[in-house]
């Protein structure tokens, strides 16, 4: 049961592609440092599980991708570096992933094997992207039971409205937000690999779209680490059916409780199956904006 809840997170219902293109908000504080607020841009197309666009199911696919995302920085000290990821459609075969040096005017190349480095300094590391992103095989899985939380459901706040003046003195970045109840699965998740840095993961999934609402990370000695949360938005965006309601995730946080290191994300504006050119999704085109 908990193996089958994990694949259905894996492959949940996504659009056909997604653009942020003004501002994807990220805001982070070191402990005794001082808030950090970032812009970027972000872009995701599915190569394959595609159900509103043609080609469908499918993108020409020499590759075997199930998708692709480009992250871009707008804002210094990592104005114009990009960040591009392929995922494959074989759940075993590592990402491959790409970085534009814009100082360098080169794109390098990453290791993406190691997905429980952090992500460029922040609390996050590519494993708890969406709550959850590890490879499914590569972990072993309990059901720990049902339990219905709180969770921010239809986020109000776009990145664009947010007073970032003032930001420092409102820390929660939803504070203000009206937060609904939400049924879930809770699951635990334990790395196969015991040079892992974590112990486990347990999850919070909701039963309805399998999203992970909320997780927890516990260090090798079993004592709490890390909290994550995601909030989504109800947008609206064309399908083969007209224009349908869509729960997206639209931001996220994670702590580190030993060394008091936050990060919070919030998007601006969505643009959802509006057709991306797939070439713009290859390391030949890394630093074209």
């Amino acid at each position: 049961m908990a193996m089958k809840c994990m694949w259905n997170q894996f492959y949940k219902e996504l659009p056909d592609d997604w653009t942020i293109p003004v501002s994807y908000l990220s805001v982070s504080r070191r402990k005794g440092g001082r808030i950090s607020i970032s812009d970027q841009t972000y872009e995701q197309l599915m190569f394959a599980g595609r159900h509103c666009i043609d080609p469908i199911p499918e993108l020409e696919n020499p590759k075997q991708l199930y998708y692709a995302n480009k992250l871009n920085f707008q804002t210094p000290p990592n104005k114009d570096m990009a960040t591009l990821t392929w995922r494959y459609k074989d759940a075993l075969k590592y990402d491959d992933m790409w970085t534009y040096v814009p100082t360098l005017r080169r794109t390098i190349r990453m290791v993406s094997s190691e997905r429980a480095n952090p992500i460029r300094g922040s609390a996050y590391t590519w494993d708890d992207i969406f709550g959850f992103d590890g490879k499914i095989p590569l972990f072993s899985y309990k059901l720990l039971g049902e339990q219905t939380v709180l969770n921010l459901q239809n986020q109000k706040l776009l990145a664009e409205e947010m007073d970032r003046k003032n930001y420092p003195h409102h820390p929660i970045l939803h504070h203000n937000e009206e937060y609904e109840t939400v049924p879930c699965y809770l699951i635990e998740i334990t790395p196969k690999d015991t040079r892992y840095p974590s112990s486990k993961k347990v999850v919070w999934l909701g039963k309805g779209n399998f999203k992970v609402t909320y997780a927890e990370i516990y260090d090798k000695t079993g004592n709490f680490w890390k909290g994550y949360y995601n909030a989504s938005q109800r947008r609206s965006f064309p399908t083969k059916h007209g224009i349908e309601p869509y729960p997206i995730t639209s931001g996220s946080g994670m702590t580190d409780f030993k060394t008091f290191y936050w990060t919070y994300t919030c998007t601006g504006g969505l643009v959802m199956n509006g057709g991306p050119d797939p070439s713009y999704f290859s390391p030949g085109a890394m630093g074209t904006f």
